[in-house]
């Protein structure tokens, strides 16, 4: 009986600690993103919430939230607890690619940029194919210190609107509506910002398109894991909504 209980509850704690979803900090297969949560624990204090109230258990100007893909809209209360903890002083980063609720919780909390929505891709400047541009054209921003480039995976441009532009697709880069769209001469070639930042009130609002940089599989391509540092060293504490 003592030996069933024991196998119980390992199996318990098993579960409870790992995870198949996507972008979940449980999840150590290719898509998850416990890599991103080893480099948050070492950098900061790190807490997964599960609830948009825990945003109040933390000093705002002290800390930096992560929201990747939400699935999910944020309810009229949950956005204003977020928009509260940006106006207060607080580091939100919001990555999305081509789901509406990123761009919904980046209008709720007060912020310009929003995700294009298309495929960024380039033929010249990539990693395995056009749809996983590597972008170079870094801006001064200490918060791409020592990032030279970044690798994208599907993901998207940023209409960075009142944003400032941190890093930007190569000149030969351009928007597509499938995966499957080729370069043609309704295409426009140009660069386009990937990620910007924004103040909202006592905050700033960090909106990167492309949450695949994060993942697993991608964190150790190019400088992606160094972006990824530096924005959890903004802070000494970090919330992974």
């Amino acid at each position: 009986l003592v030996g069933l209980v024991g196998s119980l509850c390992i199996v318990f704690l098993l579960v409870a600690t790992t995870s198949t979803a996507g972008f979940s900090p449980y999840n150590a297969a290719w898509d998850g993103t416990d890599e991103f949560k080893q480099t948050a624990t070492s950098n900061s204090e790190l807490t997964l919430i599960t609830n948009v109230t825990q945003y109040n258990n933390h000093d705002p100007s002290a800390t930096v939230a992560f929201v990747f893909a939400p699935e999910e809209e944020y309810s009229t209360t949950e956005a204003a607890t977020v928009q509260q903890f940006v106006s207060n002083g607080g580091t939100l980063v919001v990555a999305d690619n081509y789901g509406p609720h990123g761009n919904a919780l980046l209008s709720a909390v007060g912020a310009s940029a929003r995700f294009d929505g298309r495929i960024l891709r380039d033929d010249r400047n990539n990693f395995r194919s056009p749809s996983t541009p590597v972008v170079v054209d870094s801006s001064s921003h200490p918060l791409v210190e020592d990032v030279g480039s970044l690798t994208l995976n599907y993901g998207t441009a940023i209409d960075a609107n009142e944003a400032q532009p941190l890093i930007n697709s190569s000149e030969y880069s351009y928007l597509a509506i499938s995966e499957n769209e080729t370069l043609s001469g309704s295409n426009v070639l140009r660069q386009y910002p990937v990620a910007a930042v924004e103040p909202v009130g006592e905050g700033q609002v960090i909106a990167i398109g492309d949450p695949s940089l994060f993942i697993n599989a991608m964190i150790d391509e190019s400088d992606n894991r160094q972006f990824a540092t530096n924005l959890v060293e903004q802070r000494p504490q970090t919330l992974v909504d």
